[in-house]
């Protein structure tokens, strides 16, 4: 890219602003602001919004110059439909004749790459369900849960250490390794004190249920990767904040309903009958409250989902919005559904078929 002539890249330039051209549909440029104060108007014949699952929604509602409602949002469908790949340790393995071999399941290394097997529906058995996929891993029987340590707490805590670790990150990158990895110890040894938890009580009721000591102490932990069905009210909005260029902030009301939480269980116990009628193994199904482990992928898609229909999508089947002849939408914010793997390749397949559009109809 840095050769090619016909590219041209700005720097810390930030999209304030999506014009159309007055009394038209088609967009005519782009505002464009930088925190020093510049300022620049962009002109195309055609626009793409590349910008993530959160942004491209908060940009197209923010551009309300010559649309109150913003663009692309005349069904009201910009920002909603926010989903994500739920993630969550629910349940446990529990061998009938002996100890479950792990190695399949066990993140290893294949050159470059890493791979691990999962537990996932057929497509036969998708259908037959009627269910929204999901994976299932089958981890040691406590284990450090994925996540990003200290996330919920307030940007005034943690932007300026941050800012500091990026710094060092680039100017001594060793350094910086090893005081992330001194950082994240505690909250590793947290999610470890937290599954092993989980793991005990998973034990008790295993023995409750009438499994072999020896067996229950050979339990392995079960996590789950499952698709959230598309809710309208699940959605990013605007806030009534503003950022330092006077664009409004995104506000994201991510929900997890009942029905996703019923639809993992369903799951589980549909894996309990196929390993029983094995003689494999058997599932113990999670206790109380474990919906209250949920984390998200984080993988953010669904708020300018794809439609033929302008009622139920904003974007078509080419990805170009809704009512505006020039601008396309690029990411996993037009996934019309989620599945339950990692959205990358996906979102790669389509920005090269959108590639192959702009250059027919440019």
């Amino acid at each position: 890219m840095n050769g090619s002539r016909n590219i041209t890249t700005l720097l810390h330039a930030n999209v304030t602003e999506l014009s159309l051209e007055p009394g038209t549909d088609r967009l005519a440029s782009v505002e464009v602001k930088t925190l020093s104060g510049r300022s620049v108007t962009v002109r195309a014949r055609g626009f793409v919004l590349a910008a993530g699952g959160i942004e491209n929604a908060r940009l197209l509602l923010a551009s309300r110059a010559t649309q109150r409602a913003g663009l692309g949002n005349e069904h009201g469908l910009v920002g909603c439909c926010f989903m994500e790949h739920v993630h969550v340790n629910a349940g446990h393995l529990v061998s009938m004749n002996g100890s479950i071999a792990r190695g399949f399941y066990t993140r290893t290394r294949y050159g470059d790459a890493f791979a691990s097997g999962l537990i996932t529906p057929s497509a036969r058995g998708l259908a037959a369900q009627a269910l929204p996929s999901c994976s299932i891993g089958v981890e040691a029987s406590a284990y450090a849960v994925i996540g990003t340590p200290y996330l919920g707490w307030s940007p005034l805590v943690w932007t300026f250490p941050v800012k500091m670790y990026r710094r060092l990150r680039r100017r001594e990158p060793g350094v910086a390794v090893r005081l992330r990895r001194a950082v994240e110890w505690p909250w590793i040894q947290y999610r470890l004190r937290q599954t092993g938890g989980v793991e005990q009580a998973a034990r008790l009721r295993a023995r409750a249920l009438g499994t072999d000591e020896a067996d229950s102490e050979r339990l392995t932990s079960l996590y789950v990767r499952a698709e959230q069905i598309p809710d309208r009210m699940s959605r990013v909005s605007l806030s009534d904040r503003r950022d330092e260029l006077g664009v409004p902030l995104s506000r994201l009301d991510w929900r997890v309903s009942d029905a996703d939480c019923g639809r993992i269980l369903r799951w589980l116990s549909l894996l309990d009958d196929t390993l029983r009628r094995s003689g494999v193994a058997r599932v113990v199904m999670p206790g109380e409250g474990w919906e209250s482990r949920i984390i998200g992928g984080p993988h953010h898609m669904g708020t300018t989902r794809m439609s033929s229909d302008p009622r139920h999508g904003v974007v078509d089947a080419h990805c170009r919005v809704h009512g505006v002849e020039n601008l396309y939408v690029a990411g996993s914010s037009v996934f019309a559904t989620s599945g339950h793997a990692n959205p990358t390749m996906t979102i790669v397949a389509m920005a090269l078929r959108l590639a192959d559009r702009l250059r027919e109809v440019l």
